[in-house]
């Protein structure tokens, strides 16, 4: 849209005057005082500008302190009822603003200039403190950061002081939106109306007066420059009003932007001959709109009834050295300008292009990025400078042009659209031009605008720009595309963090298996004591010190004084301190994890070990009683069956021992939602709780008469992620998780759509039902590991084992030869699993289709589309109904049949290899200790929980050493020539319970309106920022099931393709586009992604092919085939998409 001011040239042109004519708006009024407005110059003048401003309009205070006064009603009341300054000051304003509007006006503008007087009066002191303070920072040139920070805080500081005692017309302006909006929401009149204050009649007035203002000339404000937010309902209340007596106004919007002290407000006044604020520094903070009708014969020449005037708050304004976030600012202000404009003014005072050209260049992209909502501005640039420096200026024209270029690369052009730049050598010469290249502008422009739809995009579009939050953080482009390299540096030095941790990880996890091990006889507490002392050296490690470091930590430590280096050559302090706490946060949130899982294992071994005490104990007993009538059980089958009774008699007594330790999650879960639903539960949503079976979500039907074909899916979806999402950061069931439950659900089921009474207890049992089955399974897995029961289950063939022999061998050096040879047998398994399991899961992540999420889609789709191809269409319906549920399945059995031609035999090798060794160091041992120590660091190391011979058998006699070495041989001999451990798929690893593995089919989360699969990376909505948004390429919305809601046709058009005037509904709703977006789903971005052009192809290709059947499943009509045509053109058949497809799966 900016095409054409790349090759304007700026200087030289000819002026022609064709006598512009305006209408009677630009008639002002006489400065006569009136007694209305002296009353309340006499009250400013007694009470002080700064008191009024800080003390009395304390509901503009409060917004401006980001109190949101939606969520608390109650305050803004409060401060209305106890403010007695601020009702007379309310009494007072109202009073002038009901005065006829010739007598209005004129009394506004009397007290308008008193109010500047004495704000200049009263501020002036600090003013001239803060101006004095600058110079003396440009003129020392501090390079010492600390003194330079601490001059820019005073004289942010002064700053303040001056703000603070700045009165204007607006902030009138603003108290009296509040007001407005106090008594527009509050029912009760005995709360806000009472002793001399105005009457709800006077107040509901205020709109139509102001209305009456801006339609007679005068200038409102727009946006408040302090809280940086519009008064919806106030600006729409004017608006309204407005379009009431205009109901087909047409305007045509001229912005004008620049660094402050440009002259911005005095070129509006001199080109108009309106009354914009002017003065030497900022005057104008936020924006501010006037409303100038034309005369009929200009006005029909045009084509529009009037301009609307925005003038803007100046970028770059030196009371904002200490804002943190100024430079955004001004790239929100620069955006909003531009988006809501039909033209907009660039006014470049001097050579301060490069300043400007850093904000419009993001700018231009940013309009872009919000699609703009219809409104594509054309640019003018003013530029003020004297001749001797036109050859200078024409270098900073060149760069200028340079930096729109870069930004034109990034966003789609509009061919159709111009832009202008008239010479500018003398100022008061060139005024005449500037009308005339104005009014070409309004008469060639294709974008006039309805007032009615422009004031209403005006609040949805700063919601819009306020929450975009990517490109306006950047300076320039080239600061954004440093952005995206620094953010993959970043990614590859958390990996490198990870690694240095999971190798110190293993290690203080092998010490802790030989502390307990070692001190087995040692008080437990004192064992605990000692092992959480290990477990905090795992912050020592986060310190990352030079000192004796390990290749990992070496390795750590590069990366991180690469990164460093990288950012300190920039020269920007911001960003380095950015990206430095965020890995601070990172190595912090690795130490806290790691923490918490060594102090769970800690508990578990010493569970294990009291556990493992007791058991030995037990048994014991039980084998003296049965060998009391015979020295030794013979017979295999005796020894089996007498085994399995004392496991049983066991079990049962742990179990007996440890009833209270094990929840029964079905009780708990039933008494607090017996205790939740104390007095809502009707007899239907018992019978449907208490059934053995979910609950049918199509119920739904018979309650909700509006209810959309494809909305059971979609709420089905809703509840399971929100289940989900309450049970994702919990091991078991902790008290008052089913009340946090049914308050996620009440949230559910009246945030969006409002269901009805019959419809909530569907949703709320199918809700329960869901997360009683889930709870159940983590709590399942919880009681294995963390429970005795549990954990005597899971060594239930060991210790049968270790029975068996105890029973054909007494107790003797013999058995306990025999139980250590096949504990050391476990240990070579178990490392040899270990070593299959990476080598199999390294063999998944080496697949060329499954680099990356989007070779890992293309795939899929390919697949998916070669079985539509071959007219298996219900496999591709079936997944445009369940896209998150689909790719998720085929992906986990995807990689879980990935085999290998050498599969098992990694585990052959290494258990050969090991047990080799093991045998070789058993025969190298000498005496007894030898032995115990290699069995017991052997078996720990690879994560085994045994300890070697019992407390009494330690003191083992040399004598009988060669009795236990001997059954220890014997015992891997017959393990090993049985294949007692030989590998079984069963105890493999699946490559989809890796969480390597899945980060390669990334987020799966659908788009709401199209289905489209989020194409950021995996867990990336637990980021900040930036990070959280869902990306994608947006598809036909048809493919989702939406649907016009006249004709019944499945919609053709993709997210990104909906102009954002477009009426959307949805859960009940009915809202623009633009709205919507912003504020039901501000977690997704619809722009094209260009993630993959050949992907969109095949979705488009996919609804030609399957919305016949997409419509008979959603009960719907076809697509229009019009539509179909236009919005879903192929312009490949399927052979060559397929082929580029396959290409990029091989690149």
């Amino acid at each position: 849209m900016f095409k054409n001011i790349l090759e304007t040239n700026f200087v030289g042109s000819s002026i022609v005057d064709n006598g512009l004519k305006m209408g009677k708006s630009l008639q002002f009024a006489g400065s006569t005082e009136f007694l209305e407005s002296k009353r309340i110059v006499d009250f400013i003048v007694e009470k002080k500008c700064y008191h009024i401003k800080t003390k009395v309009m304390q509901l503009q205070q409060k917004h401006k302190n980001k109190l949101d006064f939606n969520k608390n009603k109650s305050i803004p009341i409060e401060i209305w009822q106890q403010t007695t300054e601020l009702q007379e000051l309310t009494r007072l304003f109202a009073d002038i603003l009901s005065l006829p509007i010739n007598k209005r006006r004129q009394s506004l503008l009397h007290l308008e200039k008193e109010v500047s007087r004495l704000s200049m009066e009263e501020s002036s002191e600090y003013r001239y403190d803060a101006i004095k303070k600058i110079k003396d920072l440009n003129n020392l040139g501090i390079k010492i950061e600390q003194e330079k920070g601490k001059m820019i805080n005073e004289i942010t500081k002064l700053w303040q002081k001056v703000d603070d005692a700045s009165l204007g017309i607006e902030h009138f302006f603003r108290e009296l939106g509040h007001i407005y909006y106090i008594f527009s929401s509050e029912s009760d009149d005995s709360k806000i109306i009472f002793g001399n204050v105005p009457t709800k009649e006077k107040v509901f007035k205020l709109p139509e007066y102001y209305a009456d203002l801006l339609i007679s000339g005068n200038t409102i404000e727009l946006l408040d420059g302090d809280s940086m937010t519009i008064n919806e309902s106030w600006f729409l209340a004017i608006c309204n009003r407005i379009n009431d007596r205009f109901p087909k106004l047409r305007i045509f919007v001229i912005s004008i932007i620049g660094l402050q002290s440009s002259g911005k407000s005095t070129l509006l006044n001199a080109l108009f001959a309106c009354k914009f604020a002017v003065s030497v520094g900022r005057c104008t903070k936020g924006f501010f709109m006037q409303l100038l009708f034309l005369e009929k014969d200009l006005s029909v020449h045009l084509g529009v009834d009037a301009f609307i005037l925005i003038d803007t708050e100046g970028f770059s304004a030196p009371e904002k050295m200490g804002e943190p976030y100024s430079e955004k600012k001004d790239r929100r202000l620069a955006t909003f300008a531009m988006g809501i404009s039909n033209l907009t003014i660039i006014n470049v005072l001097g050579e301060s292009m490069k300043k400007l050209t850093e904000i419009l260049q993001i700018a231009i992209v940013t309009v872009t990025r919000l699609e703009k909502v219809g409104m594509s501005p054309d640019i003018i640039m003013v530029k003020h400078i004297s001749e001797k420096n036109e050859l200078k200026l024409s270098e900073l024209e060149q760069r200028f042009r340079e930096a729109l270029r870069k930004a034109l690369e990034t966003v789609e052009k509009d061919d159709d659209a111009t832009a202008y730049s008239p010479p500018s050598k003398k100022y008061h010469e060139n005024i005449v031009e500037l009308y005339n290249s104005i009014i070409s502008d309004c008469k060639k422009s294709k974008n006039t605008t309805n007032f009615l739809n422009w004031y209403h995009l005006v609040c949805g579009y700063w919601k819009t720009v306020d929450h975009e939050d990517f490109a306006v953080q950047f300076k320039t482009l080239q600061e954004m595309d440093e952005f995206m390299k620094l953010k993959k540096q970043v990614a590859n030095l958390e990996g490198i963090i990870n690694e240095a941790f999971e190798k110190h990880k293993n290690l203080i996890k092998k010490n802790i298996r030989m502390q307990c091990i070692n001190q087995k006889h040692s008080n437990e507490d004192s064992i605990r004591k000692e092992c959480h002392q290990l477990i905090k050296n795992i912050y020592d490690v986060s310190k990352f010190k030079n000192e004796e470091c390990c290749k990992e930590c070496m390795k750590v430590i590069e990366e991180i004084a690469k990164l460093d280096k990288d950012l300190e050559d920039k020269n920007n302090e911001k960003p380095r301190e950015e990206i430095n706490k965020t890995i601070e946060n990172y190595i912090d949130q690795c130490c806290d994890s790691i923490y918490i899982e060594l102090k769970q294992m800690t508990d578990a071994i010493l569970m294990q070990i009291s556990l493992s005490n007791v058991q030995n104990k037990f048994i014991d007993e039980c084998i003296e009683k049965g060998l009391k009538s015979y020295n030794k059980l013979s017979d295999e089958k005796e020894r089996k069956r007498e085994a399995e009774n004392i496991w049983k008699s066991l079990r049962k007594e742990i179990e007996s021992e440890n009833k209270n330790t094990t929840i029964n999650v079905n009780e708990k879960i039933d008494k607090e939602v017996t205790e939740g639903y104390e007095y809502r539960a009707s007899k239907k949503f018992n019978n449907m709780y208490s059934a053995n079976t979910f609950p049918d979500l199509s119920m739904i039907n018979e309650c909700e008469a509006s209810l959309q074909p494809n909305e059971i899916i979609s709420i089905q979806t809703q509840i399971e992620n929100m289940v989900d999402e309450i049970l994702s950061d919990i091991d078991c069931f902790r008290d008052g998780i089913v009340g946090d439950l049914i308050l996620k659900i009440d949230k559910l089921t009246t945030s969006g759509r409002k269901y009805k009474p019959g419809s909530k207890q569907i949703i709320h049992a199918y809700a329960l039902h869901y997360f009683k089955e889930r709870m159940n399974k983590i709590q399942d897995e919880w009681n294995k590991n963390n429970t005795p029961v549990g954990v005597l289950d899971q060594k239930k063939d060991e210790y049968l084992k270790k029975i068996q022999t105890r029973l054909q061998y007494s107790h003797s050096y013999q058995t306990e030869g025999v139980i250590a040879g096949d504990y050391l047998l476990r240990a070579i398994q178990k490392k040899s699993i270990n070593t299959e399991n990476t080598v199999r899961i390294n063999h998944v992540l080496d697949q060329h289709w499954i680099k990356d999420s989007e070779r890992v889609r293309t795939k899929y789709f390919i697949e998916l589309a070669d079985k539509v191809h071959n007219n298996d269409k219900d496999k591709g319906v079936q997944h445009f109904l369940k896209p998150h549920e689909s790719i998720e399945k085929w992906f986990k059995d995807k990689v879980n049949s990935v085999k290998r031609e050498d599969q098992g035999k990694i585990y052959e090798k290494t258990f050969n290899t090991e047990f080799k060794y093991v045998r070789q160091s058993i025969l190298n041992c000498k005496e007894f200790e030898e032995i115990k120590e290699f069995v017991d660091e052997y078996v720990t190391d690879n994560g085994i929980s045994y300890v070697f011979l019992n407390a009494k058998d330690d003191t083992i006699a040399q004598q009988n050493f060669n009795i236990v070495q001997d059954a220890i041989i014997k015992e891997l001999d017959d393990g090993k020539r049985n294949n007692r451990y030989q590998l079984k798929d069963n105890l493999l690893l699946n490559p989809s319970d890796s969480k390597n593995v899945m980060e390669k089919l990334g987020c799966t989360e659908p788009c709401y309106w199209c289905g489209a699969l989020c194409c950021e990376p995996r867990g990336h909505v637990n980021g900040d920022g930036l990070f959280k948004i869902h990306r994608t390429d947006h598809q036909p919305r048809g493919l989702n099931g939406k649907y016009n809601t006249d004709s019944k046709e499945l919609q053709t058009q993709a997210c990104h393709d909906i102009s954002d005037d477009t009426n959307m509904h949805y859960q009940k709703k009915i809202k623009k586009w633009k709205i919507a977006k912003s504020e039901d789903f501000n977690d997704w971005e619809f722009k094209p992604l260009k993630y993959s052009d050949d992907l969109s192809v095949l979705m488009r290709w996919f609804f030609h092919e399957l919305h016949e059947k997409l419509a008979v499943s959603y009960n719907l009509k076809v697509a229009n085939e019009s539509d179909l045509y236009r919005n879903c053109k192929l312009d490949k058949d399927y052979r060559e998409i397929i082929i580029a497809l396959k290409n990029k799966i091989r690149d």
